[in-house]
């Protein structure tokens, strides 16, 4: 008997293929599944990271702003304290010089308290750990920068000497590397700044930024000529009919100086410090300039004016009005507003304006410091006595450490936050007369160069840029290097503060909310090569 032709011979292992297709499908779906679970997961975690290491930046952030406020000149709260920030006993610049013969109440101005430097507390590198995340903290004052604000100033010759030292603080900022600027490019920069501030060429390559610093002013040049009898800030044109306005300059004030990134000759690399090889910091813009010191409060109810020959009109931002070049005037007509002034900060209206432009020899950059004067004024000699003089050890400082009795819990403490112990103490300026004991200051040095010098200093700061980095730190991570970083996740966030002293104490005006920042930064030492090789803390 013949067995019939299976027809299905083909067909064979199609439940094989269909179930191999079924479970591909399968595993596709939970990979998927998988993956969208663990993305869901990381991304919540991440998100939850952030939270935690914004507030544990708040909480750290608060706490260095008590630091300042606890080493604000003279007593908090004190009327010392007061006319010490707003320049009563220090001058124009509000420098607190040393005290005059007669004067009563002022037996602390040569003990340092009047002065800011390195050897105050705001100005050491801080951590903070809450749980897991560590907050590092840096202090840096604004007051020890090159005001950019000085480059517009109305009257030529002043603007013309601040272009000067805005271009050789460029010449001198990246001495010795290989990235360093001649004064062909320190011009080219300058020429960018002042056409993109400026603003009469304005197009599509230069538009006007929406902001509230745009500010007028008349062109004292151009106003000497003006007709007897014609109205301030217009010269009529030859006909008679109407007035020409051409002295009336507009110009657009920086906001912030991150706007120098705007201009085509700086990018990130020049405006930031940079890390070389070595443990040496190639210092950026914004370790030597500045838009944010000289600062004065409006009056409230009263309106600033159109235009203004004597300075910038005040250019107006979250804290109030940042003047451009003078300083601020409490006093007649605006006193009738002072009084009837409410809310958390009213007493803060009456303190006087701000330390002003004159820039803190205790902090100052050494580029800031040899660009001030040209060398045919200030020879080198003199900046690097400078230099050195505020890198020597306090003998007098030590002696007094040495006599101190030791509180083993704030040795704990500060070992927790600063990781080392009472750091040695060094020499620093604590009012003009101290640069008698700079090395060829007064047999060395010429008078009128020195007396110059003197006008463009001082010795107190007001405006503060703090600086937090969070992080979490990896198990067995060791640093090797001063300013080695970990790997993972990092939020690095940036306010600029104004230190004022109220009725209570130490008030702080937020010239810049917290906002976040790409990079690090680190104290630039003086005589970096000079570092010793980096050990791991003791505490």
């Amino acid at each position: 008997m013949r067995v019939p032709p299976n027809n299905r011979d083909g067909e064979r292992g199609v439940i094989l293929i269909l179930t191999l297709f079924v479970v591909m499908i399968t595993f596709a779906l939970v990979t998927q599944l998988t993956i969208r679970t663990s993305v869901a997961h990381q991304t919540a975690k991440n998100s939850s990271t952030r939270v935690r290491m914004e507030y544990a930046a708040i909480n750290a952030g608060q706490e260095i702003l008590r630091t300042m406020a606890d080493d604000m000149p003279a007593a908090a709260g004190e009327e010392g304290a007061m006319d010490a920030l707003s320049g009563v006993d220090g001058g124009e610049g509000g420098t607190g010089g040393p005290p005059q013969e007669g004067d009563e109440g002022q037996e602390e101005e040569d003990d340092g308290s009047n002065s800011d430097s390195f050897e105050d507390e705001w100005a050491r590198p801080a951590r903070y750990t809450l749980g897991d995340i560590e907050v590092h903290a840096f202090v840096q004052d604004e007051n020890s920068k090159l005001n950019l604000l000085t480059l517009f100033d109305p009257d030529e010759e002043l603007r013309q000497e601040a272009r000067d030292r805005f271009v050789r603080i460029l010449d001198y900022l990246r001495e010795d590397m290989d990235d360093d600027l001649d004064q062909q490019a320190a011009n080219m920069i300058l020429e960018d700044l002042v056409q993109w501030v400026e603003g009469d060429a304005r197009d599509l390559q230069f538009p006007p930024p929406l902001r509230h610093s745009v500010t007028r002013f008349v062109d004292p040049a151009i106003s000497a000529t003006a007709p007897e009898g014609e109205e301030s800030g217009f010269v009529a044109d030859e006909s008679g009919d109407e007035p020409q306005v051409e002295e009336i300059v507009e110009i657009f004030l920086p906001y912030s100086l991150e706007e120098l990134m705007l201009l085509e000759h700086v990018d990130e690399e020049l405006f930031y410090d940079q890390l070389r090889p070595n443990d040496e910091i190639a210092p950026g813009l914004e370790s030597v300039f500045t838009v944010y010191s000289s600062l004065a409060l409006d009056p409230p109810e009263t309106e600033s004016p159109e235009t203004d020959v004597a300075g910038l009109t005040g250019v107006e931002g979250a804290a109030g009005a940042t003047d451009g070049l003078g300083e601020g005037d409490g006093e007649g007509e605006s006193q009738s507003a002072l009084d009837s002034a409410e809310g958390g900060l009213d007493d803060l209206l009456e303190a006087g304006a701000g330390i002003g432009m004159k820039i803190n020899i205790n902090t100052t950059h050494a580029a800031v410091l040899k660009g001030l004067m040209p060398r045919s004024e200030m020879p080198e000699f003199i900046v690097d006595s400078i230099l050195r003089h505020r890198n020597e050890e306090d003998e007098e400082a030590l002696a007094e450490q040495e006599g101190e009795d030791v509180d083993y819990d704030e040795v704990e403490l500060r070992r927790s936050i600063y990781r080392n112990d009472q750091p040695t103490p060094h020499r620093y300026f604590r009012n003009m007369d101290d640069l008698t004991q700079v090395e060829g200051w007064e047999d060395r040095f010429d008078p009128e160069s020195a007396e110059k010098f003197q006008t463009l200093i001082g010795v107190q700061s007001d405006v503060f840029s703090v600086y937090l980095w969070c992080r979490i730190q990896p198990k067995d991570w060791q640093q090797e290097h001063h300013y080695e970083e970990p790997p993972g996740a990092i939020l690095r966030m940036k306010a600029v503060v104004w230190r004022r002293a109220g009725e209570d104490g130490a008030k702080f005006i937020f010239i810049e909310p917290w906002h976040e920042v790409p990079y690090s930064r680190w104290r630039i030492p003086d005589f970096q090569r000079d570092i010793p090789v980096y050990q791991e803390p003791l505490y």
